[in-house]
């Protein structure tokens, strides 16, 4: 008897699904076959979905669903299932849809030990198949592909099915959960752009390599070995390109990943069994050159930086002095997936910086690279009857403003004229032109400031009276 797992309700059932996209997930199903699972996603609608490619491919699988909402449960199986470890649900903003179509549904299943699997859509329904390796896959087993979407009680017969749909209950309307809220992750941001668009979040909010503990050795980095009462041993030593020291008395061996006081109990250990019968070793860390990020652009400092242990956005910048007077809005973290790729982060500077948001604090790797590009400006001659006539910068865009222009100029002098102000512009076939501004009606609110480009002149001139 095939055991039918239920993890969400239905959502009300629109018609004619054959054509309509889909807006929503409405369940998740999970049957159980002789060789693995079936797990079966269904939508309100047609289903597009893409799996995201992950380091540890075997012990996660990541399916995206793109442009629907995703008001599903996370789902915890007993601790008995051979594989599943657990199901998680997660609806992002609709910057991370790479066809910004809407928001992305996230499901994660969490694996236990390497399984084979294979996710395939039909229509309205995303079948995602896991089996043991080295035997066939559910689709060619004997299970009903019919049974088993039909969602079931979790603890009843499959004789006795219960098809559950929003704003329908069970005749005493006892029993029955409430619809779910939608899950947000609460550690990752909404306007998160990462690109490529494929690049998983977890890449950067969530790093499967994190060092928390002491700073591990790599090649290059240079350790200052003493052993007490040993004067022979106390020396310098870099690590190979490949990982190893060569100590007297001690012979090579593989430093590579250890941190400082493993080398100095693996050291001891080996004078111990020849030499000293209570060996005193201590390894100092003299160059750290093998786990650094760098860190480029308009700070005060820049520069490589060590990451001894756990590192974080606000240390780094924090080490380099902060921000440079040019800094812009944003910064970006670049960082190299599994298959050699560079994904860039992009982070809102107002948001980590005013605003003290923790999620875009990022944990730093190894090889990261932090971008602070400065702002990008424009360069605006202002001559005439202003305080401080000559070549002003101003940022590009809407901030590039001709009051901004004047106030950068130290503002009108005493004989200025507020009617007479022109901005003489080059255009793009060569020849110029001329905007005539009364700064008085700009100041009243009557006229809309002006924006500025690059190589405006603006005149000042003065009044006659």
């Amino acid at each position: 008897m095939k055991l039918f797992l239920l993890l969400a309700l239905f959502a009300p059932l629109w018609s004619p699904l054959a054509q309509q996209t889909a807006s929503e997930l409405t369940s998740l199903t999970l049957t159980p076959t002789q060789d693995g699972l079936v797990a079966v996603l269904q939508g309100d609608g047609a289903l597009e979905h893409r799996v995201v490619e992950e380091q540890n491919p075997g012990q996660r699988l990541i399916i995206d669903v793109l442009g629907v909402r995703n008001p599903l449960r996370h789902y915890y199986p007993s601790e008995s299932h051979p594989f599943l470890e657990r199901v998680l649900m997660y609806e992002y903003p609709e910057a991370t849809n790479p066809n910004q179509s809407g928001p992305l549904a996230r499901i994660v299943f969490e694996l236990k030990r390497d399984v084979d699997y294979e996710a395939t859509s039909h229509h309205d329904e995303i079948h995602v198949t896991f089996w043991e390796p080295g035997t066939l896959p559910a689709a060619e087993s004997s299970v009903d592909p019919i049974a088993a979407v039909a969602p079931m009680d979790l603890d009843s017969d499959p004789a006795d099915s219960l098809d559950i749909r929003a704003g329908e209950g069970t005749p005493d309307d006892e029993g029955v959960d409430a619809p779910p809220e939608i899950e947000i992750d609460p550690n990752i941001p909404e306007n998160v752009n990462i690109q490529p668009a494929d690049i998983p979040l977890s890449l950067f909010f969530y790093p499967s390599s994190t060092e928390s503990g002491d700073y591990r050795l790599g090649p290059e980095d240079v350790i200052e070995v003493r052993v007490f009462e040993l004067d022979q041993l106390n020396r310098k030593v870099r690590v190979s390109g490949d990982g190893f020291i060569d100590l007297p008395l001690v012979g090579s061996f593989r430093a590579a990943g250890l941190s400082a006081e493993e080398v100095a109990l693996a050291v001891a250990d080996r004078l111990r069994d020849r030499y000293v019968q209570n060996p005193q070793v201590s390894i100092f860390i003299v160059e750290f050159n093998s786990q650094k990020v760098s860190l480029l652009g308009a700070v005060q400092a820049p520069s490589t930086y060590p990451l001894v242990g756990q590192r974080q956005l606000l240390q780094i910048l924090a080490e380099a002095g902060s921000l440079a007077a040019d800094a812009g809005k944003t910064l970006y973290i670049f960082r190299q997936t599994e298959d050699g790729r560079s994904a860039r982060l992009t982070v809102p500077l107002n948001e980590l910086l005013l605003q003290g948001d923790p999620r875009w604090n990022i944990t730093l790797l190894p090889g990261d690279v932090v971008s602070v590009p400065p702002e990008e400006a424009i360069a605006i001659s202002i001559l005439g009857a202003v305080n401080s006539p000559g070549v002003h910068k101003l940022p590009v865009g809407d901030e590039a403003t001709l009051l901004k222009a004047v106030a950068l100029a130290g503002g009108l002098n005493e004989r200025a004229s507020k009617k007479g102000i022109q901005i003489k512009r080059r255009e793009p076939d060569g020849h110029e032109t001329i905007i005539k501004v009364n700064l008085g009606d700009l100041l009243a609110g009557k006229q809309a400031d002006v924006i500025l480009i690059e190589g405006d002149v603006v005149v000042v001139n003065e009044s006659f009276f």
